[in-house]
């Protein structure tokens, strides 16, 4: 004879408890769901109107930032860039942001914008990128203080742009093979550590450097750059720079420059990306609109050398 199997009755209300838990999960995921979809609307916004237009609306820009720390999460995305506005703690990078991102697989840009005063602590934070962001192409930092600044070996990586940052200490430790461009406005880097950082990113081809606070500017070897910038620097008084390939240089605004120099020979660990035997360095355009003031030389240097095809600011064009 089969035993019969007692079912526990069920007290009143049992069943409107297990519809109510079931409703609140529904409510949940929709609110989740909602949540996100905000998120990716104002990451899109921002984009455009934070980085999409020349003019920029700060108004807009702040109002956007204030609208995505209201959806609680540190970081806001699209299905093309991804803004990281809080700063994380570095063990926790991958549980809080990377595991959590729906368009990891299609995000190229990846923006820091500083919405509270703590920095951004990268360490480890470079090893997590080839593998949740396999196509990311560009990083930019937007008025934040950084700490321990790594990014090592991220392939895909073309652009890196330093905006309005503090580094809290001497870390700028950067080795991205691939990089074209890199962009430095109002910042200021470890000398020695950023000299050792361009060894390391032999293939940029536009350098831009605006407010760049660095009164012991290394030597800048940058034998693949094409476009070349350093305008506003306040206090730099020496600028020696291999250049072999470069077409325009603007040395616009650099009060107290005096020691501008083109140099011949390149570093001797990024050899193999120095112009092959027999062939000739480029001619170049410079422009040096209220610069070089103090230069003892005068202009003779630049006036005269073989490679400055037209001085602007200071001479008439040359054949």
């Amino acid at each position: 004879m089969a035993l019969k199997v007692l079912k526990r009755p069920s007290g009143p209300g049992t069943k409107a408890k297990v519809g109510t838990l079931a409703k609140a999960k529904v409510q949940a995921k929709v609110q989740k769901a909602s949540k996100y979809a905000r998120s990716s609307s104002l990451a899109t916004s921002l984009e455009a109107t934070a980085h999409g237009a020349n003019w920029v609306d700060c108004f807009k820009v702040f109002k956007i930032l204030q609208n995505i720390e209201q959806t609680g999460l540190p970081y806001a995305e699209s299905s093309t860039v991804l803004f990281v506005l809080k700063p994380v703690p570095p063990n926790l990078w991958e549980e809080q942001v990377f595991k959590k991102l729906k368009h990891g697989k299609t995000i190229k840009k990846l923006r820091f914008h500083g919405s509270v005063d703590k920095p951004f602590d990268l360490h480890g934070f470079g090893n997590l990128l080839p593998s949740y962001l396999p196509k990311l192409d560009t990083i930019s930092f937007d008025a934040c203080e950084i700490r321990r600044m790594v990014l090592r070996d991220v392939d895909s990586v073309r652009v890196l742009e330093v905006n309005g940052c503090e580094f809290k200490d001497n870390v700028f430790d950067v080795c991205l093979p691939n990089l074209r461009e890199l962009v430095l406005q109002c910042t200021r880097a470890d000398p020695v550590a950023f000299a050792a950082s361009l060894l390391r990113c032999p293939r940029i081809e536009r350098f831009f450097a605006h407010k760049f606070w660095c009164p012991d500017v290394p030597t800048l070897y940058l034998p693949s750059c094409k476009d070349f910038t350093f305008r506003r620097g306040d206090c730099v008084h020496k600028l020696h720079l291999y250049l072999p390939r470069v077409k325009h240089v603007n040395l616009d605004s650099n009060y107290g420059l005096l020691d501008i120099k083109f140099l011949k020979q390149g570093h001797k660990t990024i050899k193999d990306f120095d112009l092959k035997s027999g062939k000739a360095e480029s001619r170049c355009t410079v422009s040096v609109v209220d610069s070089l003031a103090g230069l003892k030389a005068g202009m003779k240097y630049l006036e005269t050398h073989p490679r400055v095809r037209n001085l602007i600011g200071r001479s008439k064009k040359r054949i």
